[in-house]
């Protein structure tokens, strides 16, 4: 009984000592955790030509969107009909890429016992149809996101690709 009355006192001595700290409203973790983009080191299909792009993957302009990507990542200060003007007389070089068949989104979790390990928690899946070994046809894979790229907010479409 000494001991917990001295541990009461030596407690009740040190909070007297402490300026208060002003009341701040409890705040609960998040449902949802910031999420991260994570890719594989290595694409899934090396060398895909511009043609089986839009065949087999069916991004029919492809082409297009590459070229407007690459005028206005040049010129960011363009207008959209100037970006269109300088895409439709651009030159794409390449004739072959590389392409990525999943996207991962990882988050950490702050309760978790390893802090550095991540846990995947989506995914988008862009993969055509193919033959397995055994010669059955595997249909493709073709996910939807909506990702919110700049200033979309919390809430609606306005910055959604």
């Amino acid at each position: 009984m000494l001991l917990h009355e001295k541990f009461i006192n030596r407690r009740v001595a040190e909070s007297l000592e402490e300026a208060p700290m002003p009341a701040r409203p409890l705040r609960l973790p998040p449902l949802v955790y910031p999420r991260e983009i994570k890719m594989a080191c290595f694409p899934s299909v090396y060398g895909v030509h511009l043609d089986d792009v839009v065949c087999l993957y069916g991004a029919s302009d492809f082409v297009g969107a590459l070229s407007r990507f690459v005028v206005h990542l040049q010129h960011p200060d363009y207008t959209r009909g100037q970006v269109e003007y300088a895409a439709s007389h651009l030159h794409i070089p390449l004739q072959k890429i590389s392409v990525f068949h999943r996207i991962k989104f990882v988050a950490r979790d702050p309760f978790s016992l390893d802090p550095t390990g991540d846990i995947v928690v989506d995914s988008i899946h862009c993969e055509p149809a193919y033959y397995d070994k055994y010669g059955n046809l595997i249909p493709g894979r073709f996910d939807t996101a909506v990702i919110n790229h700049r200033d979309g907010g919390r809430a609606g479409v306005r910055g959604m690709l």
